[in-house]
């Protein structure tokens, strides 16, 4: 029933946020060794292959024994925070030569800090990933 596959020697990551944690191991010895010990303190529900963690879809491919990791649907809300939803993508992020101009009525200042902390936010997650 469990459509885990694992490849390869031992190896133990027990990702956790809030209530909710992932076991991932090279074997299913590994990730069973590790929720009898955590049984003995806590009440534990197995809910399967994790599919989603964090804003972060994951596949699993059993048959290659590879994992993918994709943040698009991430990257589609952040479109959509924006307003930039039906954005065409190019090859640069802006277009060479582009002149910006200022908007013709001023933010509240509620827009602002709203749109500043939106992009400090999405800046902050980038760079942990990308660290």
């Amino acid at each position: 029933m469990n459509p885990l596959c694992m490849c390869g020697k031992t190896a133990l990551v027990v990702p956790t946020y809030m209530d909710d944690c992932h076991i991932i191991a090279r074997t299913r010895e590994g990730i069973q060794h590790i929720q009898a010990e955590l049984q003995k303190r806590f009440k534990l529900h197995d809910m399967g292959p994790t599919n989603w963690f964090l804003g972060i879809d994951i596949q699993h491919n059993c048959s290659t024994c590879q994992i993918t990791l994709s943040q698009r649907q991430y990257s589609i809300d952040m479109l959509k925070d924006f307003g930039l939803e039906d954005c065409a993508p190019v090859k640069t992020p802006m277009v060479p030569g582009l002149r910006l101009e200022r908007p013709t009525t001023p933010l509240s200042p509620e827009e602002i800090e709203f749109h500043e902390g939106q992009a400090l936010s999405a800046c902050n997650w980038q760079a942990h990933l990308a660290g």
